[in-house]
């Protein structure tokens, strides 16, 4: 037999494949109906062993058992997604931020949506009404430093930080087709990558216009109409628009991190790697923070986090940010937040949560 008639072939079974996935799928869903109207757990652990099982004893001719498993474990992921409600998730748009990368990753063995807001108060506001059941919000990056609004947004808000998310940030040049660099006559992007890539920019693209714009998914959906022009956005923009990845990695720092909270109505189970984080205020005399930090230090509570941000109603004092290992349900952990709660004007959790 020729290639093509090979791949035919292969083509005829693929096709019958998917007929009896699809069945399969159809008969997961009414399971996962079935579960949920009696309350029964989603994942069952025995009938996975069983499947598994099963396919261990198959006499197969021209592949291993092992094999036939690992697909199947793709498989059964899926089933268990599938039967899963749907869960939404929000976030500050458009689609193709950094922002939507890191929810997607956090996020990608739910069944989940993804919801661009306008504003970072629209995210909060969606998951406070119920309209999303999470919502993901950016926190700090290792080299600009903390999103100041989104930390105030949290001490005003009486939601929950229900976990965290790291996320590598690797900027891409983004085009609309295969160009040369030296073809490329405008690049739009945020001012934020403009600073990260400052160096490739230089050493490039000296003579190019650099554009800003409000995002770098704002850039990427620019230049989808545009001839010769470039735009500096996440490798999920670029997908999603079917445009060109020219380079990828351009920042300065190959270490650029960005930190995301999740945010959500309620505080999440505890788990044996939890941080927790904590906003206060203390009186301006000397002393005071160092009375905090030392309820922390002889605990033997380790900080991962100290950051203060002008109180708005108070000139010249401060609201302190502190992140500590630990969940505040640790005897620990309650007898140092007992004890800073007699040595603050104010103290407020904004929850435990699995790191990162």
């Amino acid at each position: 037999m020729t290639i093509e008639e090979l791949r035919k072939k292969i083509s005829a079974i693929d096709e019958r494949l998917v007929v009896l996935l699809d069945e399969r799928i159809s008969l997961v869903r009414e399971i996962g109906n079935i579960k949920t109207k009696n309350s029964l757990p989603i994942i069952d652990k025995e009938r996975e062993k069983e499947i598994y099982d099963n396919l261990s004893k198959i006499k197969l001719k021209n592949t291993s058992n092992e094999d036939i498993i690992k697909i199947f474990e793709k498989i059964i992921e899926i089933s268990i997604a599938i039967q899963k409600d749907e869960i939404k998730i929000s976030f500050l748009g458009p689609s193709g931020t950094y922002t939507e990368q890191a929810a997607r990753n956090f996020f990608l063995k739910e069944n989940a949506k993804f919801l661009p807001e306008i504003n970072i108060s629209e995210v909060f506001r969606s998951v406070e009404n119920e309209e999303a059941d999470y919502g993901v919000i950016a926190i700090e990056n290792s080299t600009a430093g903390s999103v100041g609004e989104n930390l105030d947004m949290l001490v005003e808000s009486n939601l929950f930080v229900c976990g965290e998310i790291i996320e590598k940030i690797k900027h891409c040049l983004i085009t609309k087709s295969e160009l040369l660099l030296k073809d490329i006559k405008q690049i739009y992007s945020h001012p934020q990558p403009f600073s990260q890539c400052r160096q490739f920019l230089e050493a490039n693209f000296q003579k190019t216009e650099l554009i800003p714009t409000k995002s770098t998914a704002n850039a990427v959906e620019i230049i989808k109409n545009k001839e010769n022009a470039a735009a500096i956005g996440s490798e999920l923009a670029a997908k999603q628009n079917n445009l060109i990845i020219l380079k990828k990695g351009i920042e300065d720092i190959k270490n650029n991190f960005t930190r995301f909270f999740v945010i959500g109505k309620k505080m999440p189970q505890k788990t044996n790697n939890d941080k927790t984080s904590i906003v206060f205020t203390v009186k301006h005399e000397p002393g005071a923070l160092l009375k905090v930090l030392e309820a922390f230090s002889k605990r033997n509570i380790n900080l991962t986090k100290l950051e203060s941000r002008p109180l708005k109603t108070n000139t010249w004092e401060y609201l302190f940010f502190l992140d500590f290992i630990g969940n505040v349900q640790d005897e620990n952990s309650k007898k140092a937040l007992d004890d800073i709660n007699q040595k603050t004007i104010m103290l407020k959790i904004l929850g435990s949560y699995a790191m990162a």
